[in-house]
Protein backbone atom coordinates (compact mmCIF):
# COMPACT_ATOMS: atom_id res chain seq x y z
CA UNK A 1 0.00 0.00 0.00
CA UNK A 2 0.86 3.28 -0.96
CA UNK A 3 -0.20 6.91 -1.08
CA UNK A 4 -0.09 8.86 -4.77
CA UNK A 5 -1.45 12.72 -4.17
CA UNK A 6 -1.49 12.60 -8.22
CA UNK A 7 -4.17 10.09 -7.62
CA UNK A 8 -6.96 11.76 -5.56
CA UNK A 9 -10.30 12.94 -6.22
CA UNK A 10 -13.14 14.60 -4.80
CA UNK A 11 -15.85 11.35 -4.57
CA UNK A 12 -18.82 13.79 -4.20
CA UNK A 13 -18.07 14.83 -7.78
CA UNK A 14 -18.22 11.20 -9.00
CA UNK A 15 -21.15 9.56 -6.71
CA UNK A 16 -20.99 5.80 -6.56
CA UNK A 17 -17.54 5.33 -7.43
CA UNK A 18 -15.09 4.10 -3.97
CA UNK A 19 -12.56 2.76 -6.05
CA UNK A 20 -10.94 1.74 -8.85
CA UNK A 21 -8.77 -0.87 -10.79
CA UNK A 22 -6.35 -0.66 -13.56
CA UNK A 23 -3.03 -2.05 -14.42
CA UNK A 24 -0.28 -1.55 -12.72
CA UNK A 25 1.58 -0.52 -15.64
CA UNK A 26 -0.52 2.88 -15.93
CA UNK A 27 0.57 4.26 -12.78
CA UNK A 28 3.33 5.20 -10.72
CA UNK A 29 4.50 1.97 -8.98
CA UNK A 30 7.81 1.99 -6.33
CA UNK A 31 10.72 -0.06 -7.43
CA UNK A 32 10.19 -2.03 -4.64
CA UNK A 33 12.96 -4.95 -4.34
CA UNK A 34 13.66 -7.48 -2.13
CA UNK A 35 17.08 -7.01 -0.91
CA UNK A 36 17.93 -11.01 -0.27
CA UNK A 37 16.24 -12.14 -3.50
CA UNK A 38 17.94 -15.58 -4.42
CA UNK A 39 16.07 -16.13 -7.89
CA UNK A 40 17.93 -15.51 -11.28
CA UNK A 41 15.74 -12.61 -12.68
CA UNK A 42 16.93 -10.08 -10.02
CA UNK A 43 13.65 -7.13 -11.49
CA UNK A 44 11.62 -5.58 -8.74
CA UNK A 45 8.49 -7.35 -7.34
CA UNK A 46 5.84 -5.26 -8.99
CA UNK A 47 3.92 -4.87 -12.30
CA UNK A 48 1.96 -7.04 -14.21
CA UNK A 49 -1.30 -6.81 -12.15
CA UNK A 50 -4.23 -4.93 -11.39
CA UNK A 51 -3.93 -2.04 -9.14
CA UNK A 52 -6.96 -0.45 -6.68
CA UNK A 53 -6.78 3.02 -6.12
CA UNK A 54 -9.39 5.26 -3.65
CA UNK A 55 -10.26 8.84 -3.68
CA UNK A 56 -7.99 9.49 -0.93
CA UNK A 57 -5.15 8.82 -3.43
CA UNK A 58 -3.88 5.23 -1.08
CA UNK A 59 -3.10 2.36 -3.63
CA UNK A 60 -3.36 -0.88 -3.09
CA UNK A 61 -1.03 -3.83 -5.13
CA UNK A 62 -2.07 -7.16 -4.15
CA UNK A 63 -1.37 -9.95 -6.81
CA UNK A 64 0.08 -13.70 -5.96
CA UNK A 65 4.10 -13.59 -6.04
CA UNK A 66 6.08 -16.36 -4.90
CA UNK A 67 9.45 -15.07 -3.53
CA UNK A 68 12.46 -17.00 -3.46
CA UNK A 69 14.84 -15.67 -0.63
CA UNK A 70 18.22 -16.67 0.97
CA UNK A 71 18.35 -17.28 4.55
CA UNK A 72 21.41 -18.34 6.55
CA UNK A 73 21.03 -21.47 8.35
CA UNK A 74 22.49 -22.71 11.58
CA UNK A 75 22.52 -26.59 11.95
CA UNK A 76 24.18 -26.65 15.06
CA UNK A 77 21.47 -28.38 16.79
CA UNK A 78 19.66 -30.42 14.02
CA UNK A 79 17.43 -31.50 14.33
CA UNK A 80 16.26 -29.33 17.36
CA UNK A 81 17.37 -26.23 15.77
CA UNK A 82 15.06 -22.93 15.01
CA UNK A 83 16.19 -20.74 12.55
CA UNK A 84 15.65 -16.84 12.00
CA UNK A 85 15.13 -15.74 8.07
CA UNK A 86 15.19 -12.55 7.75
CA UNK A 87 13.60 -10.21 4.18
CA UNK A 88 14.39 -6.99 3.56
CA UNK A 89 12.37 -4.95 1.24
CA UNK A 90 12.81 -1.50 0.36
CA UNK A 91 13.06 0.57 -3.24
CA UNK A 92 16.27 0.37 -5.37
CA UNK A 93 16.47 3.78 -6.41
CA UNK A 94 14.23 6.31 -4.47
CA UNK A 95 15.91 7.70 -1.46
CA UNK A 96 14.65 8.26 1.91
CA UNK A 97 12.97 11.81 1.11
CA UNK A 98 11.23 10.89 -1.83
CA UNK A 99 9.90 7.35 -0.84
CA UNK A 100 9.34 6.56 3.13
CA UNK A 101 8.80 2.96 4.28
CA UNK A 102 6.62 2.48 7.21
CA UNK A 103 5.64 -1.79 7.54
CA UNK A 104 3.35 -3.28 9.66
CA UNK A 105 3.38 -6.63 11.50
CA UNK A 106 2.97 -9.65 8.92
CA UNK A 107 0.47 -12.05 9.78
CA UNK A 108 1.35 -15.58 10.73
CA UNK A 109 -2.15 -17.32 10.54
CA UNK A 110 -1.80 -17.88 6.88
CA UNK A 111 1.60 -19.77 7.18
CA UNK A 112 0.71 -23.37 6.16
CA UNK A 113 3.72 -25.46 7.42
CA UNK A 114 5.04 -28.69 5.68
CA UNK A 115 5.07 -30.91 8.15
CA UNK A 116 8.63 -30.21 9.48
CA UNK A 117 8.65 -26.31 10.32
CA UNK A 118 6.62 -24.45 11.85
CA UNK A 119 6.40 -20.66 12.39
CA UNK A 120 6.62 -19.70 15.75
CA UNK A 121 6.86 -16.03 15.30
CA UNK A 122 7.15 -13.05 12.63
CA UNK A 123 8.61 -9.32 12.90
CA UNK A 124 8.73 -6.39 11.32
CA UNK A 125 11.30 -3.47 11.69
CA UNK A 126 11.63 0.13 10.12
CA UNK A 127 15.53 0.75 9.24
CA UNK A 128 16.80 3.47 7.94
CA UNK A 129 20.49 3.30 6.33
CA UNK A 130 23.32 5.22 4.42
CA UNK A 131 25.38 3.59 1.95
CA UNK A 132 28.99 3.95 0.90
CA UNK A 133 28.15 4.93 -2.17
CA UNK A 134 25.54 7.51 -1.21
CA UNK A 135 27.31 9.39 1.80
CA UNK A 136 24.63 11.01 3.60
CA UNK A 137 21.39 10.13 1.20
CA UNK A 138 19.22 8.34 3.77
CA UNK A 139 17.32 4.62 2.41
CA UNK A 140 14.39 3.80 4.03
CA UNK A 141 13.27 -0.60 4.07
CA UNK A 142 11.12 -2.85 6.00
CA UNK A 143 12.85 -6.46 7.46
CA UNK A 144 10.71 -9.03 8.06
CA UNK A 145 11.90 -11.69 10.45
CA UNK A 146 10.57 -15.02 10.15
CA UNK A 147 11.10 -17.28 13.53
CA UNK A 148 10.52 -21.13 12.46
CA UNK A 149 11.38 -23.97 14.61
CA UNK A 150 12.36 -27.73 12.77
CA UNK A 151 9.86 -30.10 13.98
CA UNK A 152 11.92 -33.44 15.11
CA UNK A 153 9.70 -36.26 15.61
CA UNK A 154 10.77 -37.48 11.83
CA UNK A 155 14.49 -37.44 12.59
CA UNK A 156 13.95 -39.09 16.32
CA UNK A 157 12.20 -41.93 14.51
CA UNK A 158 14.31 -42.18 12.15
CA UNK A 159 18.01 -41.48 13.23
CA UNK A 160 18.18 -40.88 17.14
CA UNK A 161 16.42 -44.35 17.90
CA UNK A 162 18.13 -46.52 15.14
CA UNK A 163 21.72 -45.04 16.74
CA UNK A 164 20.10 -45.42 20.56
CA UNK A 165 19.38 -49.45 19.56
CA UNK A 166 22.88 -49.81 18.69
CA UNK A 167 24.09 -48.84 21.62
CA UNK A 168 22.07 -51.32 23.41
CA UNK A 169 23.44 -53.68 20.48
CA UNK A 170 26.71 -53.17 21.90
CA UNK A 171 25.75 -53.67 25.88
CA UNK A 172 25.02 -57.06 24.74
CA UNK A 173 27.84 -57.86 22.83
CA UNK A 174 30.04 -57.74 26.41
CA UNK A 175 27.21 -60.85 27.61
CA UNK A 176 28.27 -62.80 25.08
CA UNK A 177 30.68 -65.29 26.04
CA UNK A 178 34.25 -65.85 24.65
CA UNK A 179 34.23 -69.37 23.49
CA UNK A 180 31.36 -68.05 21.33
CA UNK A 181 33.77 -66.18 18.81
CA UNK A 182 30.77 -63.66 17.90
CA UNK A 183 31.61 -60.72 19.88
CA UNK A 184 33.76 -59.07 17.39
CA UNK A 185 31.63 -59.65 15.04
CA UNK A 186 28.77 -58.05 16.61
CA UNK A 187 30.88 -55.34 17.39
CA UNK A 188 31.82 -54.71 13.77
CA UNK A 189 28.47 -55.44 12.20
CA UNK A 190 27.21 -52.33 14.48
CA UNK A 191 29.98 -50.44 13.53
CA UNK A 192 28.97 -50.87 10.02
CA UNK A 193 25.46 -50.02 10.55
CA UNK A 194 26.22 -46.70 12.10
CA UNK A 195 28.58 -45.64 9.24
CA UNK A 196 25.57 -45.91 7.08
CA UNK A 197 23.52 -43.91 9.24
CA UNK A 198 25.60 -41.45 9.55
CA UNK A 199 25.69 -40.93 5.97
CA UNK A 200 21.64 -40.71 5.55
CA UNK A 201 22.85 -37.38 8.62
CA UNK A 202 25.28 -35.75 5.89
CA UNK A 203 23.10 -35.92 2.98
CA UNK A 204 19.53 -34.82 5.22
CA UNK A 205 21.90 -31.54 6.87
CA UNK A 206 23.05 -28.86 4.00
CA UNK A 207 27.10 -29.07 3.88
CA UNK A 208 28.24 -26.19 6.68
CA UNK A 209 31.49 -25.85 8.75
CA UNK A 210 29.81 -26.67 11.84
CA UNK A 211 28.89 -30.28 13.29
CA UNK A 212 25.34 -31.06 14.07
CA UNK A 213 24.44 -32.11 17.32
CA UNK A 214 22.88 -35.97 15.40
CA UNK A 215 26.56 -35.89 14.10
CA UNK A 216 28.28 -35.43 17.33
CA UNK A 217 26.12 -38.05 18.81
CA UNK A 218 26.71 -40.22 15.71
CA UNK A 219 30.51 -39.48 16.11
CA UNK A 220 30.39 -39.99 19.98
CA UNK A 221 28.80 -43.57 19.42
CA UNK A 222 30.87 -44.85 16.75
CA UNK A 223 33.80 -43.58 19.17
CA UNK A 224 32.85 -45.78 21.94
CA UNK A 225 31.50 -48.58 19.41
CA UNK A 226 35.01 -49.08 18.27
CA UNK A 227 36.42 -48.73 22.28
CA UNK A 228 34.46 -51.53 22.92
CA UNK A 229 35.89 -53.72 19.58
CA UNK A 230 39.38 -52.65 21.75
CA UNK A 231 37.94 -53.99 24.73
CA UNK A 232 36.54 -57.10 23.21
CA UNK A 233 39.98 -57.70 21.58
CA UNK A 234 41.70 -57.82 24.98
CA UNK A 235 39.17 -59.77 26.74
CA UNK A 236 39.70 -62.20 23.96
CA UNK A 237 43.54 -62.12 23.93
CA UNK A 238 43.09 -62.76 28.29
CA UNK A 239 41.01 -65.88 27.57
CA UNK A 240 42.51 -67.31 25.05
CA UNK A 241 46.48 -66.77 26.92
CA UNK A 242 47.13 -70.72 26.45
CA UNK A 243 48.81 -73.40 29.18
CA UNK A 244 52.04 -71.62 28.18
CA UNK A 245 51.62 -68.63 29.67
CA UNK A 246 52.60 -67.63 33.36
CA UNK A 247 49.96 -67.73 35.96
CA UNK A 248 48.30 -64.57 36.71
CA UNK A 249 50.08 -62.30 38.79
CA UNK A 250 49.76 -62.57 42.84
CA UNK A 251 48.79 -58.01 42.65
CA UNK A 252 46.64 -58.55 39.78
CA UNK A 253 44.71 -62.10 41.45
CA UNK A 254 44.63 -60.00 45.05
CA UNK A 255 43.04 -56.87 43.50
CA UNK A 256 40.91 -59.15 40.58
CA UNK A 257 39.66 -61.98 42.44
CA UNK A 258 39.89 -60.46 45.76
CA UNK A 259 38.04 -56.90 45.52
CA UNK A 260 36.94 -56.07 42.03
CA UNK A 261 34.99 -59.92 41.38
CA UNK A 262 33.50 -58.87 44.33
CA UNK A 263 32.53 -55.42 44.04
CA UNK A 264 30.73 -56.19 40.23
CA UNK A 265 29.32 -59.71 41.24
CA UNK A 266 30.64 -61.74 39.36
CA UNK A 267 29.77 -65.41 39.01
CA UNK A 268 32.30 -67.03 36.83
CA UNK A 269 32.06 -71.00 35.74
CA UNK A 270 36.16 -71.65 35.46
CA UNK A 271 36.80 -72.19 39.15
CA UNK A 272 40.27 -72.37 40.58
CA UNK A 273 39.74 -73.77 44.17
CA UNK A 274 40.90 -77.50 43.08
CA UNK A 275 43.73 -78.97 45.23
CA UNK A 276 46.82 -79.68 43.54
CA UNK A 277 48.35 -82.96 43.42
CA UNK A 278 51.19 -83.42 45.98
CA UNK A 279 54.41 -85.23 43.94
CA UNK A 280 54.93 -88.96 44.81
CA UNK A 281 58.72 -89.68 46.11
CA UNK A 282 60.13 -92.91 45.67
CA UNK A 283 60.53 -92.91 49.64
CA UNK A 284 56.68 -93.20 49.86
CA UNK A 285 56.33 -96.06 48.07
CA UNK A 286 52.87 -95.27 46.60
CA UNK A 287 51.12 -94.04 43.72
CA UNK A 288 48.20 -91.48 43.35
CA UNK A 289 46.54 -91.88 40.05
CA UNK A 290 44.73 -88.84 39.30
CA UNK A 291 41.94 -88.10 37.74
CA UNK A 292 41.67 -88.42 33.79
CA UNK A 293 38.55 -87.13 33.03
CA UNK A 294 37.82 -83.29 33.57
CA UNK A 295 34.69 -83.65 34.56
CA UNK A 296 35.21 -84.84 38.09
CA UNK A 297 34.64 -82.50 40.33
CA UNK A 298 36.89 -81.40 44.06
CA UNK A 299 35.22 -83.23 46.07
CA UNK A 300 36.85 -86.78 44.22
CA UNK A 301 39.99 -84.87 44.26
CA UNK A 302 40.06 -84.52 47.90
CA UNK A 303 38.77 -88.09 48.56
CA UNK A 304 42.01 -89.46 46.37
CA UNK A 305 43.80 -87.20 48.61
CA UNK A 306 42.90 -88.59 51.88
CA UNK A 307 42.88 -92.32 50.34
CA UNK A 308 46.20 -91.57 49.35
CA UNK A 309 47.45 -90.66 52.78
CA UNK A 310 46.25 -93.19 54.20
CA UNK A 311 47.77 -95.78 52.00
CA UNK A 312 51.59 -93.78 51.92
CA UNK A 313 51.06 -94.41 56.21
CA UNK A 314 50.35 -98.10 55.39
CA UNK A 315 53.04 -98.72 52.49
CA UNK A 316 55.77 -96.65 54.75
CA UNK A 317 56.06 -98.93 57.35
CA UNK A 318 55.88 -101.72 54.38
CA UNK A 319 58.81 -99.77 52.84
CA UNK A 320 60.78 -99.94 56.07
CA UNK A 321 60.43 -103.39 56.92
CA UNK A 322 61.32 -104.44 53.11
CA UNK A 323 64.42 -102.34 53.51
CA UNK A 324 65.11 -103.99 56.93
CA UNK A 325 64.73 -107.00 55.12
CA UNK A 326 67.20 -105.81 52.38
CA UNK A 327 69.64 -104.68 54.88
CA UNK A 328 69.63 -108.22 56.58
CA UNK A 329 70.14 -109.78 53.45
CA UNK A 330 73.24 -107.79 52.61
CA UNK A 331 74.69 -108.72 55.90
CA UNK A 332 74.23 -112.26 54.94
CA UNK A 333 75.45 -111.92 51.58
CA UNK A 334 71.94 -112.73 49.66
CA UNK A 335 71.24 -109.74 46.79
CA UNK A 336 67.76 -108.63 46.45
CA UNK A 337 65.25 -110.51 43.81
CA UNK A 338 63.61 -109.32 40.68
CA UNK A 339 60.34 -108.31 42.74
CA UNK A 340 62.59 -105.33 44.00
CA UNK A 341 63.90 -104.57 41.11
CA UNK A 342 60.27 -104.67 39.20
CA UNK A 343 59.01 -102.48 42.29
CA UNK A 344 61.07 -99.39 41.80
CA UNK A 345 60.60 -99.61 38.38
CA UNK A 346 56.94 -99.12 38.38
CA UNK A 347 57.61 -96.47 41.25
CA UNK A 348 59.44 -94.66 38.95
CA UNK A 349 56.90 -95.05 36.06
CA UNK A 350 54.33 -94.22 38.64
CA UNK A 351 56.12 -91.06 39.24
CA UNK A 352 56.48 -89.73 36.27
CA UNK A 353 52.86 -90.10 35.10
CA UNK A 354 51.86 -88.40 38.13
CA UNK A 355 53.96 -85.15 37.75
CA UNK A 356 52.11 -85.38 33.96
CA UNK A 357 49.07 -85.10 35.47
CA UNK A 358 50.10 -83.04 38.03
CA UNK A 359 51.99 -80.67 35.39
CA UNK A 360 48.55 -80.88 33.68
CA UNK A 361 46.53 -79.63 36.51
CA UNK A 362 48.51 -76.55 36.88
CA UNK A 363 48.44 -75.61 33.71
CA UNK A 364 44.65 -75.97 33.55
CA UNK A 365 44.26 -73.89 36.97
CA UNK A 366 46.39 -71.33 35.21
CA UNK A 367 44.22 -71.28 31.76
CA UNK A 368 40.99 -71.11 34.38
CA UNK A 369 42.64 -68.26 36.24
CA UNK A 370 43.05 -66.08 32.73
CA UNK A 371 39.48 -66.67 31.68
CA UNK A 372 38.61 -65.86 34.89
CA UNK A 373 40.10 -62.89 34.85
CA UNK A 374 38.59 -62.16 31.18
CA UNK A 375 35.17 -62.52 32.40
CA UNK A 376 35.91 -59.82 35.46
CA UNK A 377 37.45 -57.61 32.97
CA UNK A 378 34.71 -57.97 30.19
CA UNK A 379 32.34 -57.08 33.41
CA UNK A 380 34.57 -53.88 33.87
CA UNK A 381 34.43 -52.52 30.26
CA UNK A 382 31.21 -52.97 30.08
CA UNK A 383 30.86 -50.79 33.31
CA UNK A 384 32.32 -48.33 31.56
CA UNK A 385 30.96 -48.65 28.30
CA UNK A 386 27.47 -48.06 30.12
CA UNK A 387 29.00 -45.02 31.92
CA UNK A 388 30.48 -43.52 28.77
CA UNK A 389 26.81 -43.89 26.44
CA UNK A 390 24.98 -42.02 29.92
CA UNK A 391 27.59 -39.34 29.81
CA UNK A 392 27.37 -38.68 26.23
CA UNK A 393 23.49 -38.50 26.03
CA UNK A 394 23.56 -36.27 29.13
CA UNK A 395 25.73 -34.05 27.17
CA UNK A 396 23.71 -34.48 23.98
CA UNK A 397 20.50 -33.37 26.09
CA UNK A 398 22.09 -30.66 28.33
CA UNK A 399 23.22 -28.85 24.92
CA UNK A 400 19.56 -29.17 23.77
CA UNK A 401 18.57 -27.25 26.87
Amino acid sequence: RWKDEYLEWNPEEYPGIKDIKIPSDLIWLPDLALYDNAYEDYRGIMGGQLTVVYPSGDVMWAAPLILTSKCQIDVTYFPFDKQQCRMKFGPWQYEGSEVNMSGGAGNTSVFESDGEWEMEHLSAKANTEFYPDAPGIPYTDITYTVYLRRRPIYYVFNLITPCGLFSLVTILSFLIPAESGEKITLGITVLLSLTVFLLLVAETTPPCSTIPLIGQYYAATMVMVTLSLGMSVTVLNLHYCGSERAPVPDKVRKLVFGHLEKILRVRSKYSTKCPPLSRITTEAGVCVIPRMLKEIDCAILKACALHAHALRNKHTNSHSQLQDRRNSKREKGVTSGPDDHLLFHLLHEFRKIAIHFENRNRRENATNEWKRLAVVIDRLFMVVYIIGTISTILIIVFQIG
